[in-house]
């Protein structure tokens, strides 16, 4: 006879599983104060139990700026000081911009995403209205202005998660080691989206001079680079499918899967990139065709790879705090389909999520 202790029960179709995100068909997860107290095989019902789903680069204040400009390339656009974002940025009220937020993310969070880790220009005012606003899972990595540095500085560290940083370059030194000694292990920075930003060295710059816990983009990164990060603990966001729209090429994927590197994913600009991880899972099993246990791979890319970096969510398994996302397993095939990973990536979006749990 089962325990009164277990309050709630999920009939599931199927869940990935652990760490390692196996996937287990026809399982009953047994749930008590918003913990996970066993899971046992044996059942039949429609969802499968996915972990929690984390976009982890994205810059959701850039909705307000929706296809502004969308024939410029990146630098004419987003570059900082003069890119046409940071221009139109410079004219825009709060009450308007914390509404395209929270429009940008009811529709990223439509799609089971229950994390994002968001760049938010605009200083240290953007930043406290940000991590206001939105709920706790929004992780804030603020920008300070370059006009009274110190207390821009200050003022992040108070309001936000961490620091978001455009570039190795536009600080001076003596300001990014004031950032590195304020913010060390929370400091993520844009490093080498360009083949023009990576011949110029700002992969060196950046570890060097702000040892940033993420590395995003990395679109240039050569395999001794790839080697490093993975050799220091670091973690690389890639953003596929912005680096296809801007035309800055693609990422060396399967050399970071294969290096060991710990990679995550993010959607990158709201204001020309549909933010929907789903899809973003999917441009990464593109590129990963042919490697084995790619959709593996990918999966764990949107999920516990991420809420080891960000420390939120993690895998499905006893003991752990039930964070997950129902996703409806009949519409998309998962009875039927021989291959889980590729048909869950392939085939999930928002459309295809029942609930999220533990958000």
């Amino acid at each position: 006879m089962r325990s009164s202790y277990r309050t709630a029960e999920l009939n599931l179709l199927g869940a990935f599983i652990d760490d390692d995100l196996h996937y287990e068909r026809g399982v009953r997860i047994y749930i008590q104060d918003n913990a996970i107290v066993d899971i046992e095989k044996g059942s039949e019902g429609r969802a499968v139990a996915v972990p929690a789903i984390f976009n982890s680069h994205v810059h959701t204040g850039d909705f307000l700026f929706n296809e502004a400009g969308y024939s410029l390339p990146l630098e004419k656009l987003v570059a900082p000081p003069d890119g046409l974002k940071h221009r139109l940025l410079e004219n825009t009220d709060k009450k308007s911009m914390v509404s395209a937020r929270k429009r940008a993310m009811k529709g990223i969070m439509s799609g089971g995403v229950i994390a994002v880790a968001d760049f938010v220009e605009g200083g240290a005012a953007f930043a406290m209205e940000a991590k206001n606003c939105m709920p706790l899972s929004h992780l804030v990595y603020g920008r300070p202005k370059r006009e009274d540095f110190e207390s821009e500085l200050q003022k992040i560290r108070l309001w936000a998660d961490g620091l978001g940083i455009p570039d190795a370059f536009s600080y001076s030194e003596d300001e990014m080691e004031k950032m590195r000694s304020s913010f060390h292990g929370r400091i993520s920075v844009h490093v080498s989206e360009t083949a023009k930003s990576h011949s110029s060295g700002d992969f060196r710059t950046a570890m060097d001079s702000l040892d940033p816990f993420l590395l995003v983009h990395g679109v240039h990164f050569n395999k001794r680079e790839i080697n490093e990060i993975a050799e220091k603990g670091k973690s690389i966001a890639v953003c596929i499918r912005s680096n296809m729209w801007f035309s800055v090429g693609l990422p060396p994927l399967k050399e970071m899967v294969e290096t060991g590197a710990n990679v995550v994913l993010g959607t990158d600009n709201v204001g020309w990139i549909k933010p929907d991880i789903w899809r973003e899972m999917e441009a990464a099993i593109t590129l990963m065709r042919g490697v084995k246990e790619a959709g593996r791979a990918v999966l764990k890319m949107a999920t516990v790879s991420p809420s080891a970096v960000f420390n939120f969510g993690g895998p499905i398994k006893k003991g752990a705090k039930a964070i997950m996302v129902l996703m409806d397993g009949r519409r998309m095939g998962m009875d039927l389909t021989y291959e889980p990973y590729y048909a869950l990536i392939k085939r999930g979006g928002p459309e295809m999520v029942m609930r999220t749990i533990g958000y």
